[in-house]
């Protein structure tokens, strides 16, 4: 894999990570910032817009993952590693942990159970861009929810379907 900077100059692997670790503070300040924002889908996408136009596209940052052995792991967990120092993840772990949260136990309704565990598993098998904020409908037809209207009574209401979605996201963040 080549690395090449936001104005085409190619870079060593070295330089990459140097330049995305130098990149990184302009981004957030603290571990706890980097957690808040990348747990809401609309600030994530800005970090990955951001991380983007500085010459971090999504291929770049997949083999960063694959060149510290974690490509099963979210990027979360390999910016936060080369930031804070912290624990790698596995998406996989990351779902456990969040389905042991009592953050599903505040949902009687099965089929909105269901759903939010059917969102952990295609995080888990696709990714963090399973969890942006423009998919929502898109996974509600998956999961045989009906229209998103259908899919909002499930949860009492639109404002508490994404209430849900953006509250999962929280709950996969807030480990490790």
């Amino acid at each position: 894999m080549r690395y090449i900077d936001a104005d085409g100059r190619p870079l060593s692997a070295k330089e990459f990570l140097e330049k995305l670790i130098g990149f990184m503070p302009q981004l957030y300040s603290n571990e706890q910032e980097f957690r808040q924002k990348w747990s809401n889908p609309d600030t994530r996408e800005g970090i990955l817009q951001s991380l983007e136009q500085e010459g971090f596209d999504s291929e770049q940052l997949n083999t960063l993952r694959e060149m510290l052995s974690a490509k099963d792991s979210d990027i979360f967990d390999v910016m936060a590693y080369l930031s804070y120092s912290t624990e790698m993840l596995t998406r996989t772990q990351r779902v456990q942990l969040a389905e042991s949260d009592t953050f599903l136990d505040v949902y009687n309704n099965m089929k909105a159970k269901d759903f939010l565990r059917f969102i952990l598993k295609r995080y888990e098998q696709d990714d963090v861009q399973e969890l942006r904020r423009d998919k929502l409908g898109e996974l509600i037809k998956l999961n045989n929810l009906g229209t998103p209207k259908e899919a909002a009574k499930v949860f009492g209401g639109a404002d508490k379907l994404i209430e849900a979605f953006y509250k999962l996201q929280e709950t996969i963040y807030k480990a490790g």
